[in-house]
């Protein structure tokens, strides 16, 4: 009768439009971008960096210097950063400092950030970006270690019920139907309870 779920376009545009505003009074030239992507070719992934680049591909001060697929795992997350550092002795590829790093969700987020800890690396300097709002990765952001993380809204359930019961009682649904979902970032007051 319909989908109901996440716009993994627009997720992937809110990351890119909060890299925009973040650089928009920087003097730097140039932003070499590494992407932990999804597992390869699933739908998510697909739109998710899509999205982002949709937002950035007419600002040459954009580049991405790595993607690589991290399948949404954590043990990934870490496995990748562990090993660029590794490779290329910090948070860089060959001699291009990595400024922004864009994850696809936030298990591979976490993952690299427990990579840098790991080797005792700050990403203070590094621009971080995940999807999903995870409390581990919301808790992330309210010390420094992200800068921006966007939600992937899970509670379908109200929402769904109301769809089933228009369905049942023979009403037309829209053929799509996404969640509404917020954008946390380091410029938020999370002094309350609930961010």
């Amino acid at each position: 009768a319909g989908f109901l779920g996440e716009d993994g376009f627009a997720e992937g545009q809110s990351a890119a439009n909060f890299l925009l505003q973040k650089c928009k009074e920087s003097n730097k030239q140039k932003f070499n971008i590494l992407e932990l992507a999804g597992t390869e070719n699933s739908s998510i992934a697909t739109a998710r960096a899509e999205g982002f680049r949709s937002v950035i591909k007419n600002d040459k001060r954009f580049n991405f210097i790595h993607s690589e697929d991290g399948d949404f795992l954590r043990s990934r997350g870490k496995e990748i950063m562990d090993s660029i550092i590794k490779e290329n002795g910090g948070l860089k590829i060959g001699n291009e400092p990595i400024d922004v790093i864009f994850s696809h969700n936030d298990p591979m987020t976490l993952g690299l950030l427990d990579s840098l800890e790991q080797h005792q690396i700050s990403p203070k300097n590094t621009i971080i970006i995940s999807i999903d709002a995870e409390q581990e990765s919301i808790d992330a952001l309210i010390n420094g270690k992200l800068n921006c993380v966007v939600e992937c809204n899970p509670k379908l359930g109200p929402t769904l019920m109301d769809l089933v019961q228009k369905v049942a009682s023979g009403e037309t649904i829209p053929r799509t139907t996404y969640m509404e979902e917020t954008v946390f970032t380091e410029n938020d007051d999370f002094s309350t309870d609930e961010p």
